[in-house]
């Protein structure tokens, strides 16, 4: 039996972060908690500096002879399960003190934190047979499953992020069968000796167990969904790579809202300290507040969580890790010679900024990628700054075709003095603003018995402001606008960016509307209150050429068109929670097997198919802003701003007006020379002629039909 010092030091610990107004609460829960079994000890001594219980924590009843843990599922809720309420704060991080608390109950298999709400809700059951009760709400929650597992385990929070619907394509390094459960794999995984495991694939229906010494992080491209019945689960017991050019990139005034942990911090470097040496989970960004000295924690960034779930943050600034460098420079009496060593293998690029195309060489899957300039040679953008001073900016791509946020120009110095000296000083990669494009959007009119759909393909920022120049990695929105007036759905579908000159291209939407990587381009979701469509992305170019041109073919269904299916996400209109509620669900998806449309599906496709396209610039050498701006050297004061609609009006009205003004100066001067011709005057000798014709044309507008003389005796009146 505990004695009572022991639990209240325990307690002191679980809620020394608290304010006083809780310690009311903490005593009367020391009585409920007095009776708990004796593992309540090892907690107390596995409890980390970060807050959070780790995997050594034991649950007697839950766990009788392993290691108690979770797994992390991001965006997910299981729809079967009842959700009983557990802690709030007042909007502020709960995911330790959540973890702590269902760690403890043996009624807790698992919880679901809701980071909009600050609060958390305790499952009393799991995912274990009921799979697909597993949900992603594209909302600000995070599902933790309580896990049993028999393996060395970690000073973790969660031991494992699950992915549901996902692997990693060509990364299998051990293949493994017969494995009967997912704890299993999650176990041989722990276990593996002969490599590093940094994650798995478990096939539910194969009883399959897939080892790998890559993640989704080192090989992003190779990360993608499956139609098949697997999970992608990642090992959080693995250390994070470091080197010597590990950074945080900085989005300023914005929030991913998804923090874990809130701790003090005065100053932004002793945040960016507390999330590289976070013990009690995986730290991937932070969010600085400096007016009021916090420091927010979380273990998912944009790659895991989704840019979508960014939002404004007046009084702070995200930050989350790039890729990490180790660039070496070694200087010669006529070289520069640059080696990139990486702890994966490298495909991208690394080549000089100024002549990206001449000189450059690809990473090819290698951990060791190297690029020589001539100091003799200024094709490749070496410079002589000074006597004896030479240097070339060095672009290094992680991605083979388009530069993202988070691609790194480093600018390399040689100093050629009594010795050699190397000196390597980083730069953040160029992303101004620019101006240009083409103008407005692209419209097509799909003709149908219907009143004809009007289709839009526009790129707009979080403003809602239609750009056709963006600054690299500026989060802007494609959408396709469509009438919410028309009877039609639509869905969108090959969605191709190609380079301006059309030399080079990245498919992001195949042909059945799912992303092909959706770190660079994820699913199309509707817009709230319309049937347009959209997709939050981040600005992205391609190496030699500043113009990135979106080709989509859009695609008309009666009424509306359903979702795809990929993975476990969906894409082009309703999410899965709101299936249940209307048409059965869509096709599957798979990158090997394309499935076919379903008859119903079928049925509701009308076979007229709209290409659009738009054009978006993105030029790293100058500066203008892209919104009309108003200076000593640009007065837009006489500038008037209308609609296409109120144009043509005015130009209508015009056109009516000079007619109009045309007929009555015609009248005016016929009256002018009737009265003259009435008051005698005589001038030339047609003149009464042309007169009494006249005359005759007004006679026989009152006439009769059957009184109408003819033209000869008309002349004789």
């Amino acid at each position: 039996m505990i004695c009572w010092f022991d639990i209240i030091m325990f307690h002191l610990t679980l809620f020394r972060s608290k304010p006083l107004s809780n310690w009311m609460f903490v005593h009367l829960y020391l009585v409920l908690l007095s009776a708990l079994m004796p593992g309540i000890e090892a907690i107390t001594n596995a409890r980390g500096k970060s807050g959070l219980a780790t995997a050594h924590s034991y649950n007697r009843g839950f766990c009788p002879d392993g290691v108690t843990s979770f797994e992390k599922i991001q965006g997910a809720i299981l729809q079967s399960a009842n959700l009983v309420p557990v802690y709030s704060n007042n909007g502020k991080p709960v995911t330790a003190e959540c973890n702590n608390r269902c760690r403890l109950s043996e009624d807790c298999l698992g919880f679901v934190v809701n980071y909009d709400l600050g609060a958390c809700f305790r499952l009393e059951q799991n995912s274990d047979g009921r799979r697909q009760d597993l949900v992603l709400t594209g909302d600000r929650s995070t599902y933790f499953e309580k896990v049993c597992l028999h393996a060395p385990g970690c000073d973790r929070a969660w031991m494992f992020e699950r992915v549901l619907g996902f692997f990693l394509d060509g990364f299998d390094d051990m293949v493994i069968n017969e494995v009967i459960s997912r704890q299993q794999c999650m176990e041989l995984c722990l276990r593996e000796r002969g490599i590093e495991c940094r994650s798995a694939e478990f096939y539910y229906d194969r009883q399959q167990c897939r080892l790998s010494k890559e993640d989704r992080r080192t090989q992003p491209t190779a990360f993608r969904p499956s139609s098949d019945n697997v999970d992608y689960i990642e090992n959080q017991c693995t250390s994070y790579p470091v080197s010597i050019r590990c950074e945080f990139e900085e989005y300023v005034g914005q929030d991913l809202g998804t923090a874990d942990l809130q701790v003090a911090s005065p100053t932004l470097e002793d945040c960016e300290s507390i999330c590289d040496q976070s013990p009690g989970f995986n730290c991937r960004s932070f969010t600085f507040f400096p007016e009021q000295s916090l420091c927010r924690l979380s273990g998912d960034d944009t790659y895991s969580a989704g840019v979508n779930l960014l939002q404004i943050s007046p009084h702070g600034s995200y930050y989350q890790r790039t890729s990490c460098l180790d660039l070496s420079l070694r200087c010669t009496v006529d070289t520069m010679r640059i080696t990139l060593r990486t702890n994966r293998p490298f495909t991208g690029r690394v080549f000089s900024q100024s002549n990206p195309n001449t000189c450059e060489v690809l990473g090819g899957g290698r951990r060791d990628t190297e690029i020589s300039f001539s100091l003799r040679n200024s094709k490749c953008g070496v410079t002589q700054d000074a006597e004896g001073v030479y240097s070339n900016i060095v672009v290094v791509q992680h991605h083979p075709l388009i530069q993202r946020k988070g691609d790194k120009a480093v600018k390399m110095v040689c100093l050629f003095e009594t010795t050699n000296i190397t000196v390597t000083s980083g730069l953040n990669f160029m992303i101004e603003r620019v101006n240009g494009g083409l103008g407005g959007g692209v419209t097509s009119i799909v003709n149908a018995t219907a009143p004809s759909p009007r289709i839009q393909l526009k790129i707009v920022d979080e403003n809602e402001v239609d750009v056709n120049g963006a600054r690299l990695g500026q989060l802007l929105y494609l959408r396709l606008e469509m009438e919410d007036s028309s009877i039609y759905g639509i869905f969108a579908k090959n969605l191709i960016a190609k380079s301006g000159n059309s030399i080079e291209s990245i498919p992001l939407l195949d042909d059945h509307g799912c992303p092909n990587d959706p770190a660079i381009f994820p699913h199309m979701e509707k817009v709230p209150g319309s049937k347009s469509l959209q997709s939050k992305f981040e600005a992205f170019k391609f190496t030699d050429n500043p113009v990135v041109r979106f080709q989509v073919t859009v695609q008309f269904c009666l009424e509306e068109c359903h979702p795809v299916k990929c993975g476990h996400q969906y894409s082009n209109g309703r999410k899965k929670r709101d299936l249940s509620e209307g048409r059965p669900q869509p096709y599957p998806y798979s990158e090997s097997d394309r499935a076919p449309w379903s008859d119903e599906i079928q049925d509701k496709i009308i076979y007229d198919e709209t290409p659009l396209q738009r054009d978006l610039i993105i030029d790293i050498q100058s500066y203008v802003p892209t919104a009309l701006s108003r200076t000593p050297d640009n007065d837009l004061s006489h500038l008037v701003c209308t609609t296409r609609t109120a144009a043509v009006f005015i130009v209508f009205s015009f056109v009516v007006l000079i007619v109009c003004v045309t007929v009555v100066a015609i009248l005016y001067v016929k009256f002018q020379k009737r009265k003259i011709s009435e008051n005698g005057f005589t001038g030339p000798q047609n003149t009464p002629s042309q007169f009494a014709e006249m005359k005759t044309v007004e006679s026989l507008r009152v006439c009769p039909t059957s009184q109408v003389p003819s033209t000869r005796e008309s002349k004789q009146i």
